[in-house]
Parts: C-alpha cells; sequence; structure tokens
C-alpha cells in the first residue's frame, strides 16, 4: 500500500514499506541512525511491564524499524520478532509483549515521530528517490505512520 502526500500540486507516493526503496541492510542501519539522531527522554521502569525485561533502545529500533516497513500494531510486531529475521535481530534476543511495545510507544511519541521522520528522510535519499519532499512532508508522513499504528492498536483492543 502506498500513501499519498500533496505538495506543489502533485501527488508523491512513499510506499509503506521501505524496501521497496531502500536496500535492506541500508534501512536497518538507518534505523540506528535515526535512534542515535534522536533526543530520548529516560526510559520511566514504572511503566514498563514487569515480565518483560526488553530494554527500551531494542524497543527504540523495532518500533522505528516496524512504523518503516508498514508493520502498525503492537501485536503483529510482537509476533513479527518470532517470524521475521530483521525483526528478530532487531530484538537482540528479547520477546517484547505487545503491551510493552504499545506503552513504550504511547509514553514516547514524540521522539519516535522525530526518528520516523529521520528514517524516512534517510531511506528517501537513496537514489534520489525523495528529491523535492520537504521537511514538512516528512513530518506529515511519520505523523500519519504513527496515528495508523495508534489505530491498529486501538481496533485490536475493541476486538
Amino acid at each position: 500500500m502506498k500513501s499519498d502526500t500533496l505538495f506543489n500540486s502533485e501527488v508523491i507516493e512513499i510506499p509503506d514499506d521501505l524496501r521497496f526503496i531502500c536496500p535492506e541492510e541500508k534501512l536497518l542501519q538507518f534505523v540506528y541512525e535515526a535512534q542515535h539522531s534522536t533526543s530520548w527522554p529516560a526510559s520511566n521502569l514504572t511503566l514498563r511491564n514487569v515480565f518483560d525485561p526488553t530494554p527500551a533502545p531494542v524497543l527504540r529500533s523495532l518500533l522505528i524499524y516496524s512504523l518503516g516497513i508498514g508493520v502498525y500494531s503492537a501485536r503483529d510486531i510482537e509476533i513479527g520478532v518470532l517470524q521475521e529475521s530483521n525483526l528478530r535481530y532487531l530484538a537482540a534476543n528479547h520477546s517484547p509483549l505487545s503491551s510493552t511495545i504499545h506503552s513504550y510507544r504511547r509514553n514516547h511519541s514524540i521522539p519516535i515521530r522525530a526518528a520516523l521522520n529521520k528514517l524516512l528522510e534517510l531511506a528517501l535519499s537513496v537514489e534520489e528517490s525523495g528529491d523535492g519532499i520537504s521537511a514538512e512532508q516528512l513530518a506529515r508522513e511519520a505523523q500519519r505512520r504513527f496515528l495508523r499504528a495508534t489505530q491498529a492498536d486501538s481496533m485490536a483492543l475493541d476486538e
């Protein structure tokens, strides 16, 4: 699925899965770059699930990568860690619970969106796929993806 973003009376298409425009190895590298270029608040351990010791940097990497490849719900990320090699790699021998992923995303929305914005910028810079895309457009796309994740988790709770 592709997202449509308007700018200068033109429609640009950014695929939900950035692997269509960026090699997987580069995308993984960009996830780490995006994470390290973002200012993160100190993790509040009282917000974390006591049965899930997944460290905050692992949760960050999983969320940034997942939002970049169009995996939005916390439950899908939890399952993806077991089934998808790149998510398993980013999980670094941890198996985060969907409740932990959801809680972390909810409590760190601003830096996650900033890191996702950076990931989009880096991924679109490969082969100049993102020429002409403004910072505002990248921010809107990051916000759209974040909202899709929030909606996916809300729908899962309704079921």
